[in-house]
């Protein structure tokens, strides 16, 4: 069987810019042995919720939501204390389910286009060059949680042929 493509959704924090609270999403999509492409997204609360939330609650209609999610409730409206926490728990739930193909192409498609909508910043992407999960001397983890972080200068287009 193919690989199958993994999607990472992770706050790495908030910060207030101009009166709001914008929350940093790190995003990344990895092709096992072939690459993998990460970003941030940066969204305040409110514009998780309705992209992102909401849209994943009506194509799952409510039972399915209820049992994705059952361990992982969304951040509470006025972000009160533990809002990021929630909001970990929740994508972390969203990806375990598009990791292991519990959600529709349609949707998977939904949310890649809610965090490529053009407020993209710091993009990386990297080829796999051992073909394990982003390994090879570039490969750094982040924060400690033991996800991929590669430099900018790790890429190489893949070379065509002619001029």
């Amino acid at each position: 069987p193919r690989p199958r493509p993994r999607l990472g959704l992770h706050l790495a924090g908030r910060a207030s810019h101009e009166l709001r609270r914008m929350y940093h999403l790190e995003v990344s999509l990895e092709l096992p042995g072939v690459g993998r492409v990460e970003w941030w997204a940066p969204r305040q609360l409110h514009e998780l919720r309705e992209g992102l939330h909401d849209l994943v609650k009506e194509e799952l209609g409510r039972e399915r939501y209820a049992t994705f999610f059952q361990e992982a409730r969304f951040a509470m409206r006025l972000a009160p204390p533990g809002t990021t926490a929630r909001l970990n728990g929740w994508l972390g739930a969203l990806c375990e389910r598009a990791n292991a193909g519990h959600i529709s192409p349609g949707l998977l498609a939904k949310i890649l286009r809610f965090v490529t909508d053009g407020r993209r910043e710091a993009v990386v992407a990297t080829r796999d060059r051992q073909g394990g999960d982003c390994a090879g001397p570039a490969a750094r983890l982040s924060g400690g949680l033991g996800r991929c972080a590669p430099r900018r200068d790790d890429f190489s287009p893949p070379s065509r042929g002619g001029a």
